[in-house]
């Protein structure tokens, strides 16, 4: 069997399959630092939306003061009105009720105030953390991205030359097949330093060495796999 052509045609498959694992691992790598850029922005985006959910209930709690100086206001005005002691007291009670009720709103807003003071420093400082950081996983991002690109490139190509290899050593192919599935792939494999074989590791008898070195390819007698040398 003549191997040289069908050791191009295995070398062909090797390069496809380690191209498609790069492939993986990029797309792989994609996704860890597309999910560390959603991260950030869901942290500022969360932070965000503390803040405008503290500011919509400040606007909530200033028009209930808003009510309460309007409720003080008519208080005031039956005050000046009112001639019965009864009516008077009634007067007087809802005034204080304004009253209470401005103070604690007011107060109330005033720890809001503190509240939202504090919320907009720390959310000023994480933008200024990040910031760097999102714009150095996005250049990382375009990185990988064009990455990508070429390795699809090269992913085709290769399958490119494989199918031309297939259809240029069909009969041969086919023999490369079966004994591919009897052995496993890679089918052909080097004899490595000291006379070992490069499928399983296991040091040839002298005699195969011999046969090898001669340019000719034996079965390594443990994984039956074809041996044959390389010249560097």
């Amino acid at each position: 069997m003549d191997f040289r052509p069908l050791l191009e045609f295995q070398n062909t498959e090797e390069e496809l399959l380690r191209l498609n694992k790069t492939l993986l691992r990029t797309q792989e790598e994609k996704k860890r630092i597309q999910g560390q850029i959603t991260s950030i922005k869901q942290e500022l985006d969360d932070m965000e939306s503390k803040l405008r959910d503290l500011e919509e209930r400040q606007k909530f709690i200033r028009e209930e003061v808003e009510e309460c100086r309007r409720a003080l206001s008519r208080a005031q005005e039956r005050l000046n009105m009112v001639k019965k002691a009864e009516e008077y007291k009634a007067a007087l009670r809802e005034k204080a009720r304004s009253e209470d009720c401005i103070f604690k709103k007011e107060k109330l807003l005033d720890e809001l105030n503190q509240e939202k003071k504090r919320l907009e420093e720390s959310l000023q400082e994480l933008r200024k953390k990040k910031e760097k950081y999102l714009q150095e996983l996005k250049e990382e991002l375009e990185d990988l991205n064009s990455e990508e690109k070429k390795l699809q490139e090269r992913i085709r190509l290769t399958e490119e030359k494989l199918e031309r290899l297939k259809e240029n050593l069909r009969e041969l192919v086919r023999e490369y097949e079966s004994l591919k599935a009897k052995v496993g792939f890679p089918v052909f494999v080097r004899l490595e330093e000291f006379g070992v074989c490069g499928g399983c590791g296991t040091k040839l008898p002298a005699g195969l060495v011999s046969e090898v070195l001669r340019g000719n390819i034996v079965r390594c007698p443990t994984c039956s796999k074809y041996v044959y040398y390389e010249i560097s």
